[in-house]
């Protein structure tokens, strides 16, 4: 690819069954990537800082571009300026259906599809941004199909600056498992939907979803409290193994996602290490995580909208409650607000109170309870 002002970044390189070739990584400034006569540009803010794009380019094994997809950034303002958001670790993964699935780094708003409105379905609105700063405090996971047709995104960690999911990798089984891992610091939740399934700590993390994006499973890979680590790739073979590797810092480093142990010391005397993992999938357990909604049975039906809020927040239950109570906590388990003796179906919350971030939302009536994901914005 050539270009004005160009920086770009290439990622990640993989084939579909039919020897298509799909690129993606990052970039600024502006690159013709259809490498025949034909003028094929993808567009990004001017090299800085910020600004990074992310792009994904497919073309055929002849070296034909079929299509390519760009990201739009969006902007924060700090300290009176506007930073612009960036991507960064940006991987690609083909299901056999030739679904493409991505995920990113990122610092900041941003939109995974150019082509549809900025702040619709494709934008992440609610990542943080990590003030003047390379680092990615969110990652994103998103899908795209056959002919390069944005289908859904969703965002693990980076509603704020300290609790960050960063350098993730990603692998697609043939059975269309999907499977994302990377670094994360402090508590982050791995479900992007209602349910919950906390990490919290340091170290790499490992989960899988299916082909919408719903979780199914989470646990902790390269765990030390004393410790760091940095993921580097994710390999599936066949359906039930998976192949991590990176690298961790620290005199010991816990690899089993389990709730048993598999302890690595280091050898080196600046205790900087290099590992590859296989794992099981059977093997993993599943109710590990220090925090999870797997068994939460959902005894009230409720919904509750928008989600995330701005400051208002309407609660629909299926059926009227008497006596009830509305209970919510922050992702540390502390009660943060709550209101009581509510009789009926719907009810409206003032929670201007609340800072941004990730909390649980209890309804409790009579012996039952259901707790929800609920995002604040800022």
């Amino acid at each position: 690819a050539g270009g004005d002002n160009l920086f770009i970044s290439v990622s990640n390189m993989v084939m579909n069954n039919v020897d298509d070739i799909y690129i993606s990584g990052f970039f600024n400034g502006t690159a013709d990537v259809d490498p025949s006569p034909a003028i094929q540009h993808i567009v990004g803010p001017t090299s800085g800082l910020g600004g990074n794009e992310l792009f994904l380019l497919k073309y055929t094994k002849a070296g034909n571009l079929q299509w390519a997809r760009q990201s739009e950034v969006g902007s924060t303002v700090f300290a009176g300026e506007e930073q612009k958001s960036h991507v960064n670790h940006v991987g690609v993964a083909i299901d056999t259906n030739n679904g493409v699935y991505l995920t990113a780094g990122l610092n900041g708003p941003v939109n995974f599809n150019k082509l549809l409105p900025y702040g619709g379905a494709a934008t992440l609105l609610d990542a943080a941004y990590y003030p003047y700063s390379i680092e990615s405090p969110a990652t994103a996971l998103i899908k795209y199909n056959a002919s390069g047709g944005f289908e859904w995104v969703k965002q693990i960690g980076g509603f704020d600056t300290a609790n960050r999911a960063q350098a993730p990798a990603i692998a697609v089984s043939d059975g269309g498992k999907v499977y994302l891992s990377g670094k994360y610091n402090n508590t982050i939740d791995l479900d992007p939907g209602v349910g919950m399934n906390n990490v919290g700590g340091k170290g790499n993390y490992i989960a899988q979803y299916n082909s919408n994006g719903a979780f199914v499973w989470a646990g902790k890979i390269a765990d030390g409290s004393n410790a760091s680590s940095l993921n580097f790739d994710l390999v599936t073979e066949a359906e039930e193994t998976i192949y991590t590797n990176g690298l961790w810092w620290g005199a010991s480093m816990d690899f089993d996602p389990s709730a048993g142990s598999f302890m690595l010391t280091s050898v080196n005397s600046d205790n900087s290490n290099v590992y590859i993992s296989k794992l099981k999938i059977a093997e993993v357990d599943t109710t590990s995580s220090p925090t999870a909604l797997q068994n939460n049975k959902l005894d009230i039906s409720a919904k509750i909208f928008p989600n995330p809020i701005a400051g208002i927040l309407n609660l629909e239950l299926g059926s009227a409650i008497a006596n009830g109570s509305v209970i919510i906590y922050n992702t540390s388990g502390q009660k943060v607000w709550s209101k009581d003796r509510l009789s009926g179906t719907n009810f409206i919350f003032d929670l201007n109170v609340l800072s941004a971030g990730i909390y649980y939302f209890d309804i409790i009536a009579a012996d039952k309870k259901s707790t929800y994901k609920l995002i604040k914005m800022q």
